[in-house]
């Protein structure tokens, strides 16, 4: 078996023409940068637009520590899942619960990697549904009825449809590789605009005297889902391990501390500048409902990339949603049907559209998976 995936790959390695060769130089198939990307950009969209939220909820020092110990925990939990599939030789995260902790213990585990991957996708469709509102609303010239909800409806619809969608379909993880990379550029950059913005605004004259270090009673534990939902990737560490080239414990916690640093340094940067520009303003908005990206031309940009980070995310999500059904059903991605795969992921895609459609919040979708789903698939099922 691990000859065949060493051929499988070798042979996706394989330019089939000129600008494949060169862009395999840099973004190589099953390369520890790729992976590590592929990862990075599975965490990083909806989670980071929740950060300045749960800076204020948690407060400045608390989230810088919840930051450096989620972050520790993810990159060994790579390590341990990692030694697992080598010691079991299974590469299926449910397969393995299933060897080490019998029967029943792996179809708990595909509901949390459902729910959470569900959940994330509902978080995408409404990230997606805040960036369209935020064009139309203070957009020139907008017909009346797209500045109504169902308006705001009807164009995030559109764009799941033509975009969303399609990148739901593919079967393999590092066919979406050249995707994350340009998705990771566009978050670093709509990052450093929320920094420009801070200096121009809420830093001018300072710090605010209305931030908190450290905050108290049960609020200040609100923000612990957001950070854990936001570094949750383990959903897809056992397919980035099958795609390595030369696939081995170290090459994935490798890629792992890629995607974790990447994500560790855009998650602080983010939450803090944004908590320290909008202040307290922050406990129920994300940050994408912040920023006029119609009176700010590069803030404009970033929201655009944005939303192709919000469809690469969506597509990786759907990722561990298909492979929990299948894994219940007992079906297997490889040999499955295409149109049976088609069907599955388009259902499902279409019910993840229809709840970011009407959950008014994104705090309350990862306050519920993150907290709950996070918690086991990440760090509970890992340490067992």
């Amino acid at each position: 078996m691990d000859q065949e995936r060493a051929e499988w790959v070798a042979r996706r390695r394989t330019p089939t023409n000129a600008l494949q060769k060169y862009v395999n130089y840099i973004l190589p198939y099953g390369g520890i940068l790729s992976s590590g990307l592929n990862l990075a950009s599975s965490s990083i969209g909806a989670g980071i637009i929740a950060l300045p939220s749960a800076f204020e909820a948690s407060g400045i020092i608390m989230s810088v520590i919840y930051l450096v110990v989620i972050a520790f925990l993810t990159v060994y939990s790579f390590t341990l899942i990692g030694i697992a599939g080598q010691k079991t030789g299974l590469r299926n995260y449910e397969q393995i619960v299933r060897a080490l902790m019998g029967n029943g213990a792996d179809y708990w585990l595909a509901f949390c990697l459902w729910l959470l991957s569900f959940g994330a996708e509902v978080s995408y469709a409404i990230s997606l549904k805040n960036v369209v509102t935020q064009f139309l609303d203070n957009g020139a010239g907008v017909p009346d009825y797209l500045r109504t909800i169902g308006g705001q409806r009807l164009i995030t619809s559109m764009i799941w449809l033509v975009v969303m969608l399609p990148l739901c379909l593919p079967k393999e993880i590092n066919s979406l590789r050249y995707f994350s990379f340009l998705a990771i550029l566009f978050i670093i950059f709509f990052v450093i605009c929320m920094i420009i913005h801070a200096s121009e605004n809420g830093l001018k004259d300072g710090m605010r005297s209305d931030l908190v270090l450290f905050q108290t009673g049960n609020k200040a534990i609100g923000g612990l889902a957001i950070f854990i939902f936001a570094f949750i990737c383990q959903l897809n560490a056992l397919e980035v391990y099958n795609e390595l080239y030369r696939p081995s414990v170290l090459r994935l916690t490798l890629s792992a501390g890629v995607g974790v640093f990447l994500c560790f340094t855009l998650y602080f940067i983010a939450g803090f500048v944004g908590y320290a520009d909008f202040g307290p303003s922050v406990a129920s908005l994300s940050s994408l409902q912040m920023y006029n990206p119609i009176e700010n031309p590069l803030m404009g940009v970033s929201y655009v990339g944005i939303m192709l980070k919000l469809c690469v995310g969506y597509g990786l999500h759907m990722i561990p949603v298909r492979d929990a059904i299948y894994h219940v059903v007992g079906w297997e991605v490889h040999t499955l049907a295409w149109w049976k795969h088609a069907c599955v992921c388009t259902s499902m895609a279409a019910l993840s559209l229809i709840c970011g459609l009407f959950i008014p919040r994104i705090n309350l979708v990862f306050g519920l998976v993150g907290g709950f789903s996070g918690g086991f698939i990440g760090f509970v099922y890992p340490a067992f």
